[in-house]
């Protein structure tokens, strides 16, 4: 690996109980498989901010161990005040005209949580607070989803570097 590469990009990131385990079968997903799939980013070697509630902070911190990491604590709750649109948000989601945009949409993450949109609306400023912050004086910030190895192979980020393949 090219440490002086390695050195340009920091990885934001970021883990909540949403309450997946209580949707639909077709949208249902189990907490602790978000933790597993959250695990394999993050053992990458790689600088990350990490946004997530306090409750949290001992698992990441024994996976990062001594990788350099920057924990931000955003509470579930935080998202109400955060996002400036929270209430808005919240009667579009209860909207039935809404909902029965698309079939799919009735039974949802994004029609049935309450903390779905808005964590998913905040994303861009989680990245922007991060690269503010800068705390490993890095280049380049990418979100990278908490479970996207649900659909992207791990080995992508373990073995093939592809954080550090993208830069110049």
């Amino acid at each position: 690996m090219d440490s002086i590469n390695k050195k340009n990009v920091t990885i934001v990131k970021g883990l909540w109980v949403l309450g997946r385990d209580s949707l639909a079968d077709s949208f249902k997903r189990n907490f602790n498989d978000y933790k597993k799939k959250f695990y394999d980013i993050l053992c990458v070697d790689i600088p990350m901010c990490v946004w997530i509630p306090r409750e949290l902070e001992n698992y990441v911190m024994s996976v990062r161990d001594n990788k350099p990491t920057k924990i931000i604590y955003k509470e579930l709750h935080d998202f109400e005040t955060w996002n400036p649109f929270f209430k808005k948000i919240q009667h579009i989601r209860n909207d039935a005209s809404w909902r029965t945009k698309a079939g799919w949409l009735t039974e949802s993450p994004q029609a049935n949580l309450e903390y779905y949109n808005p964590m998913m609306f905040t994303k861009m400023f989680m990245v922007n607070d991060s690269a503010i912050l800068n705390p490993f004086n890095t280049e380049y910030f990418f979100w990278i989803d908490g479970g996207i190895t649900n659909t992207v192979h791990p080995g992508y980020f373990t073995h093939d570097h592809v954080f550090l393949t993208v830069l110049p």
